[in-house]
């Protein structure tokens, strides 16, 4: 990489132009950079990974045209008038457009800027065609940038980019980015343990600054519909940030689907979609980043993903906005082969691919379209304009989710390589280990005597929160009621609490006689109960065991159908003499 000076004021770019014909890192999140393309006085088509981009930009900037979703008629109509009428043409467009894009205007009438440019790396394999159409088109245009605060590893860069220079601000102070890492078997459940804090007294304390407000960023709307339902959470405390599609909606049941320029609420869900690019405003909120080593879409990885995300809150009097608290849990076995061997396996397959590529171009033209069928679904080869080429672009993919996966979250120590990694790649840029001891303590589950005295001090709320502990305690109401909070606080424990309270409940069990008048008061005759119905009556008296019952009655396990849907119980048959 090649060292960039520039002109900067108050931590922005202050250029009249971008470079041009280069990758440029500008090595710093939210500095300007996509805002001189859009303002300055050149033509600029700046294709971006996301519509939720777009969207973010489109609310703050005059004269922007934005192309994204389907290619209806209205929207080419309207591309066409725009290019018409606008002087100084700015099209902001997802990287899919490009192809489409350049059947409607001349290239060469246009500077390119490809932001956020390292999603050609890490979202090759699930937006093939989009990032291929990038790839494939860029020299078509006057110039090009492809601009990143965060740049690809110069192993894993497309052979296209291999001969484009590639240049790096020159800051004159350095950034500082501070991490908390917090390294979990039971990721999501610290994350839940925060929410929790968070809803007890309405902030966290981190280092004498108090946090209203968090920001989750997981890569996984399943995951992040989990946490919402386990935390208790609504449309009232939450909003999540993600594709707006039916699969997303059904996951997330009642909960809406907002945008980046949503007002923000205490608890702030991201996928990936907003991850760079968009601007978030908070005074208090604080980043947290999930990752679960078994949901390899949630890797955040440590070079291109955290600085990112520490970058997204925009407000400089936020005391957290360059800090990162990292929920991670690493694998668990060893037995994966190490990089290096997973790499030099890849090189011998392309050389492979590479003898099979000039064979194929060598066939006729009908023999070509035949052998493109065959090697469609090859990761090594594709087949594009009527030539055969070797696709290094899957294979760099392939290499970046091994190393994510094996070699960075294979365990806590290439965590933290890689963390030293990303500091040293460029000038200026500082990781700082922070060690919080606030953090340690609001992830942690709280031991069952908090929970017991929370429990207590809510015995004159009526908001439910009594109700979120009863469903994480089912027997905690009870233990109330037989031992008394004082005795509670003497047991301390929840294996302490249960003996007693099953002990207190034997001592005041009824007789066998006192018991069968009781439950005929409960049970009748003949009828069929769901399992869950009489689980529910044996539990009321004091029984452990549905079986218990045939001490008294004639029980008969069987299927009967309740509103249509055959349902498991049983049939009440007989009383014994």
């Amino acid at each position: 990489m090649i060292k960039y000076e520039i002109k900067e004021k108050d931590g922005y770019l202050a250029m009249e132009d971008l470079p041009h014909d280069c990758i440029f890192n500008k090595v710093r999140t939210g500095c300007g950079g996509t805002t001189i393309a859009l303002t300055n006085e050149e033509n600029y088509v700046i294709a971006v990974p996301t519509t939720e981009l777009i969207v973010n930009k489109l609310n703050s900037t005059e004269n922007l045209f934005g192309l994204y979703g389907n290619f209806t008629l209205a929207l080419k109509d309207g591309l066409i008038n725009y290019t018409k009428q606008s002087e100084i043409k700015k099209i902001m467009c997802t990287y899919d457009k490009i192809p489409l894009l350049l059947e409607h205007v001349n290239g060469k009438d246009y500077r390119l800027l490809v932001d956020e440019y390292h999603n050609l790396l890490k979202q090759y394999m699930f937006r093939t065609n989009a990032i291929n159409g990038v790839l494939d088109n860029f020299r078509e245009f006057k110039s090009f940038c492809f601009m990143s605060a965060t740049s690809i590893d110069a192993e894993l860069k497309p052979d296209v980019l291999k001969d484009v220079p590639e240049y790096y601000a020159d800051w004159e102070e350095e950034q500082n980015l501070f991490i908390v890492p917090f390294q979990s078997n039971k990721p999501y459940q610290y994350v839940t343990n925060f929410i929790n804090y968070y809803k007890k007294n309405g902030f966290i304390t981190v280092n004498g600054h108090k946090s209203y407000e968090a920001f989750f960023f997981l890569n996984s709307v399943r995951e992040i519909a989990n946490i919402i339902k386990k935390g208790g959470l609504t449309n009232e405390n939450c909003r999540v940030i993600c594709a707006n599609e039916d699969g997303n909606k059904k996951k997330l049941g009642e909960i809406e689907i907002s945008t980046s320029i949503s007002k923000s609420k205490q608890f702030n869900f991201i996928t990936c979609k907003s991850f760079e690019g968009a601007d978030f405003f908070s005074e208090t909120g604080l980043c947290f980043v999930v990752s679960n080593v078994n949901v390899k879409h949630t890797l955040a990885s440590i070079d291109i993903d955290i600085p990112q995300i520490a970058g997204r809150i925009r407000n400089k009097e936020n005391p957290f906005r360059n800090m990162v608290v990292h929920i991670f849990n690493t694998k668990k076995e060893d037995s994966f082969k190490s990089y290096d061997e997973v790499k030099n396996e890849a090189c011998k397959q392309l050389e492979i691919a590479k003898e099979r590529v000039i064979a194929y171009n060598l066939f006729s033209p009908e023999a070509k379209k035949q052998q493109a069928k065959e090697v469609k679904d090859s990761i090594y080869i594709r087949y594009i304009n009527g030539l055969f080429e070797v696709n290094d672009r899957a294979i760099n993919y392939k290499l970046y989710e091994y190393k994510l996966m094996h070699q960075i979250y294979g365990s806590s120590k290439g965590v933290k390589q890689a963390y030293e990694e990303s500091e040293a790649a460029y000038d200026k840029i500082r990781w700082h280990k922070f060690e919080c001891n606030d953090i340690k303590r609001y992830g942690k589950s709280p031991t069952f005597l908090e929970v017991a005295q929370q429990y207590y001090n809510l015995k004159y709320d009526f908001n439910n929160a009594r109700a979120e502990i009863e469903k994480q305690y089912p027997f905690i109401n009870e233990a109330f009621n037989l031992l008394g909070f004082q005795e509670i606080r003497k047991l301390r424990t929840i294996k302490a609490v249960k003996e007693a309270l099953l002990q207190a409940k034997l001592a005041n069990r009824p007789s066998h006689n006192e018991l069968f008048k009781l439950f005929s008061e409960e049970i009748e005759l003949g009828r069929f109960y769901q399992t869950s119905e009489l689980k529910e009556i044996c539990e009321k008296f004091g029984l452990k065991q549905i079986k218990e019952l045939k001490e008294w009655y004639d029980l008969e396990s069987g299927t009967h159908r309740i509103d249509g849907k055959p349902r498991s119980g049983y049939w009440i048959k007989a009383i014994k003499a």
